[in-house]
């Protein structure tokens, strides 16, 4: 996803009818889209493809993201901006599929796989490498 895409999607994002006005506002006031939203914040993705994350409490956005939670937030933007898949790392030939999620990127418990939960240990990308070791605390 170059910047034009993101700079239409943001505009798409801020037109659409769907998007509620707090979201939208935080849209438009940070040209941002917001990409992942969960119990604790907001992250979104900004023209030049760097991150914020807006903490719901607060009226702060931090633009400091982990790397694991940007990959974590382009995994998730992407089940409704395809495109987003482009800013993710790429597999190389010596990575392995993650163990944990048997390579399905969501978590699994025993034999059932939960569609709606990304895999902690890979970041939902089904597959593991040094890099993402790395990013763990």
């Amino acid at each position: 996803m170059n910047e034009e895409e993101i700079i239409r999607q943001i505009d798409a994002y801020i037109q659409s009818a769907e998007t509620p006005d707090d979201m939208r506002a935080l849209a438009r006031s940070q040209n941002a889209l917001p990409i992942y939203l969960d119990m604790g914040g907001c992250i979104a993705l900004r023209t030049g493809g760097t991150f914020i994350f807006h903490p719901w409490d607060t009226q702060e956005f931090n633009r400091d993201v982990n790397p694991a939670w940007q990959i974590i937030a382009l995994v998730h933007g992407s089940g409704k901006y395809p495109s987003l898949t482009s800013l993710l790392p790429t597999r190389n030939a010596g990575d392995l599929d993650c163990q944990f999620c048997k390579g399905t990127g969501h978590f699994v418990m025993g034999s059932k796989t939960y569609d709606r939960i990304l895999c902690g240990k890979c970041f939902g990308l089904g597959w593991t490498n040094s890099y993402l070791e790395s990013l763990k605390p």
